[in-house]
């Protein structure tokens, strides 16, 4: 049995060779962990989730995110708006959750 299409003349074998290849080289990607000193900064970030309503209607909802950059302890907060002052007050909660607030804060990209 092929699984093959009519145009492709080689056989699954060959395919899955080829994708393993391929596997191979985008799982050989590494990271370099960014290390800092206990309180040196945090890493921000926004993320966008969209949600399908009952009624068919679809919402989205924004996530703010704070890691510290030597513990990676996290701080996590679902708004309703990507606006300045959200932005600010995430940053506020996120340093009252933490007690501290880290030398610097930058954006991921």
């Amino acid at each position: 049995m092929s699984y093959c299409r009519p145009r492709f003349n080689g056989c699954v074998r060959t395919v899955r060779r080829y994708v393993a290849e391929l596997k191979e080289k985008r799982d050989a990607v590494a990271y370099v962990r960014f290390e800092t000193m206990p309180g040196q900064q945090a890493q921000v970030d926004f993320g966008d989730f969209v949600i399908s309503c009952s009624d068919g209607s679809k919402l989205t909802i924004y996530c703010f995110i704070m890691v510290l950059g030597y513990s990676r302890k996290m701080y996590i907060e679902f708004i309703d708006r990507c606006t300045l002052a959200n932005f600010l007050k995430c940053h506020q909660k996120a340093f009252e959750y933490f007690g501290v607030s880290p030398a610097r804060s930058f954006m991921t990209t």
